[in-house]
């Protein structure tokens, strides 16, 4: 006949087959959200004198070149630091960055806020394997300067830089059988805090990546043992404290050295090497990566930049260049099959964002009488003035809210081209409103496709609404404001003890009306955070 209809129980069977796909898909959607293809161009070799070159770290620098920093040494020979700096035209020449006959390995980069270059890396020198740094200004190298000094041996740091401007430096520290996750942070204004240990496993926790993130938090990527084979794991501190440890790839094999970024467009990166059985006795490294386009909710499928059986890719090293817009990947590795290790590096993108701010925000005054306060010339309103921008690469119509606490103070339409601002301008009276607190924030609503949304709202501060009867404005109504309405008690202007902020009614007397307005007040006080 050509073909059958179905029986009942076959319809019942393929229609509860497809549900289950279907669940399934919106499921996996769910966990693993659709994220654009990303294609890397071919690799290619960073020029190199020196050989046997691996443990690239890399960072751009505010003038957006690129410097790479990694150990370089031929087999028997103490390894040592060397740098280069590309500028999308030309490389620097190798420099070296240690010059000591001591053991120099696994540095790590970071440019700071301040456009200083910071590197920290391992040395033996002092007999014991401790965590060393040094920092450039743009024309000069520091000392090199100590940051542990423990027995036991520490290995592979990783700088970052938070919000705040504080220093990042994460390594894990080897202690018999298994290794432990450790930092420090140094505080502009304190300098460095005692070392924190991060981890207490019974299997090893090592290889660390620090990144601070657009959202204001500290990223963490590492690989540990603890699940049977070296896979990779992340957390991330808030500010205040460190998230659980997150499983970030689920492999029967073993992955390395992750690296952690977050690119142009707010999109977060881990790449690492991963050991890829491709005989019975013989493996080869490649790389992967995942990335996250919810500041680390959810991420994407393990996806692999590298594929080969013939040589090794390890060492990965993220860094998002702002000169093109793209995101680059150094790595090491020994092709063409059988040479010496060295660098090379691939990139994808351009990364184009959308991404609205509020920039700026300024109020006047931040203390006031609510209402105001006429006998003293004070007015009720509050100016408030912010600066909404288009960072992105889009021209964005959205809208602005201002709020007092939860009152909304001013709202507004607007579009803006690319790099455009816009400044509004808005008066809030305060007659009727309570003495309280009153935090002023602006708001912008994000636009679709905004990865990068913290800046969507900046928070001025509180505007201090001081009870009525706080003559000395001191945020309360007590003992000593009462002594001066006292001794201002039956004047006027142009007489001895005349107190302006006591004329409570503004009458041109202080008398008995003031001093009841003054009783009733008593004892209240507003304090701001």
């Amino acid at each position: 006949m050509g073909y059958s209809i179905l029986g009942s129980r076959s319809r019942r069977i393929l229609l509860l087959g497809i549900l289950f796909i279907s669940a399934f898909m919106i499921f996996q959607s769910r966990i693993e959200p659709v994220h654009a293809a990303t294609t890397w161009s071919s690799p290619t070799q960073v020029p190199l004198t020196t050989i046997v070159n691996t443990k690239p770290s890399t960072t751009a620098d505010s003038f957006t070149n690129l410097w790479v920093v990694y150990q370089s040494s031929a087999f028997g020979v103490n390894p040592q630091i060397y740098y280069k700096i590309y500028n999308f035209l030309s490389w620097t020449p190798e420099a070296p960055l240690t010059t000591d006959t001591n053991k120099n390995t696994s540095p790590s980069i970071y440019s700071l806020s301040n456009t200083t270059i910071f590197v920290a890396w391992v040395s033996n020198r002092t007999g014991h394997q401790n965590i060393w740094y040094k920092t450039n200004n743009g024309a000069t190298w520091s000392r090199d300067t100590p940051l542990t000094n423990a027995v036991l041996p520490d290995d592979a740091p990783s700088v970052t830089q938070d919000g705040g401007g504080r220093i990042w430096v994460a390594w894990y520290r080897t202690n018999g059988g298994t290794a432990y996750l450790y930092y420090r942070v140094f505080t502009p204004g304190s300098g460095w805090a005692p070392e924190v240990q991060l981890t207490n496993n019974t299997s090893p926790d090592i290889l660390p990546s620090l990144r601070g993130t657009s959202d204001g938090r500290v990223w963490l990527a590492w690989i540990s043992l603890r699940t049977g084979n070296y896979n990779v794991f992340t957390k991330y501190f808030d500010g205040s404290t460190w998230s659980s440890d997150t499983r970030l790839t689920v492999y029967n094999g073993d992955d390395f050295g992750p690296s952690l970024v977050q690119s142009r467009d707010g999109t977060m990166w881990v790449a690492w090497s991963r050991e890829i059985k491709v005989g019975p006795n013989t493996y080869a490294a490649d790389l992967y990566y995942k990335n996250s386009t919810n500041l680390g909710s959810t991420w994407s499928a393990d996806t692999s930049i590298t594929t080969t059986t013939t040589f090794n890719d390890f060492n990965p090293s993220l860094v998002p260049s702002t000169h093109d817009k793209m995101l680059y990947l150094f790595w090491s590795s020994d092709m063409p099959a059988g040479t010496d290790y060295s660098l090379f590096y691939s990139s994808t993108g351009p990364f184009v964002k959308h991404d609205l701010a509020v920039s700026t925000i300024s109020v006047s005054p931040g203390k006031l009488y609510p209402g105001g306060l006429p006998s003293i010339g004070q007015s009720p309103i509050v100016s408030i003035n912010f600066t909404v921008a288009d960072l992105g690469d889009f021209a964005e119509s959205s809208q602005y809210s201002l709020y007092a606490n939860s009152t909304i103070v001013k709202t507004g339409s607007f579009t803006l081209q690319p790099s455009a601002t816009l400044q509004v301008q808005a008066s809030w009276n305060t007659t009727g409103v309570k003495a309280c607190c009153m935090q002023i924030k602006a708001v912008v609503a994000t636009v679709p496709g905004e990865i990068l949304t913290t800046n969507n709202v900046k928070v001025w501060g509180y505007v201090q609404l001081i009870p009525l009867g706080d003559i000395d404005m001191n945020g309360s109504v007590d003992i000593i404001d009462a002594g001066i309405l006292g001794l201002a008690f039956g004047s006027s202007p142009g007489m001895p003890h005349w107190v302006a902020a006591a004329d409570l009614n503004n009458n041109g007397v202080i008398d008995i009306i003031d001093a009841s307005i003054f009783a009733f007040h008593f004892n209240q006080s507003v304090h701001c955070p």
